[in-house]
């Protein structure tokens, strides 16, 4: 049978702790390794990753300061390595990826400021990482990503114009690259964000129309992915949202 999107919730909730439990005990490990040698850079970046996913774990628990704890630490490590080698690629990825995620930390925890602080550091070093080297696999999606971050905590600032802008740059990002290698979650969420924007703005009469268009494609990913299984607590409610928002249209 079909599991509910409750059970959908608790079975994710229930994964999550036992990640938490596996990272808690690799981060032992892992701290116990750096503090005997600090100068191992391996040592060193496997240690911010993994402060990384663990910040990533409590932030899906919902425990935010906490989340934002691990973030921190791991930013810390990643800017010293990049100091120290400033062309590896590898580091500065990690410190984007870090940036962009205590940014969306501090977005969910109300703190927009931070969170715009956070952002605005991860996309400068995006912007440089494509400067230097286009063509690196992950740059458009996770450039995109955090743009699209960055462009929800502008709108919510009341700034739906330099939301809309920031949101355009992430689809263009993403559209670059084959369909295949396009993030459905991450699709969705910048096309309402553009719709989401071009409501407020309403400065020309096509804006109504592009919005309705960015909506349906938005609900249309989210029916693919609950269609496919992918459906957890996070998109759960996101079908009837973006719904309501085209019934009003």
């Amino acid at each position: 049978s079909t599991a509910t999107p409750s059970r959908r919730c608790r079975g994710a909730g229930h994964r999550s702790r036992a990640a938490l439990e596996n990272s808690r005990k690799k981060l032992v490990i892992q701290e116990k390794v750096v503090a005997s040698d600090a100068k191992n850079a391996f040592a060193r970046s496997s240690l911010g990753s993994s402060y990384q996913k663990m910040g990533f774990i409590w932030k899906r628990l919902g425990k935010l300061e906490t989340a934002a704890a691990q973030y921190k630490k791991s930013i810390e490590i990643f800017k010293q390595l990049r100091a120290a080698e400033p062309g590896n690629i590898t580091y500065q990825r990690n410190l984007a990826y870090s940036l962009g995620s205590l940014g969306d930390n501090f977005g969910q925890s109300g703190n927009f400021a931070l969170s715009a602080e956070n952002f605005r550091g991860a996309i400068s070093i995006y912007k440089e990482l494509g400067a230097k080297n286009s063509d690196y696999a992950l740059y458009n999606t996770n450039f995109a990503e955090v743009l699209s971050g960055y462009a929800k905590v502008l709108l919510k600032s009341g700034k739906a114009a330099d939301a809309l802008e920031n949101n355009r740059e992430a689809l263009k990002l993403l559209e670059s690259r084959p369909a295949k290698d396009q993030p459905p979650e991450i699709l969705a969420a910048i096309c309402e964000g553009i719709a989401d924007a071009l409501i407020l703005l309403k400065e020309k009469a096509e804006y109504v129309q592009e919005a309705k268009e960015k909506y349906r494609k938005s609900l249309e990913i989210r029916q693919r992915l609950r269609q496919n299984g992918k459906f957890d607590a996070e998109n759960s409610g996101k079908i009837s949202e973006i719904s309501i928002k085209l019934a009003k249209l």
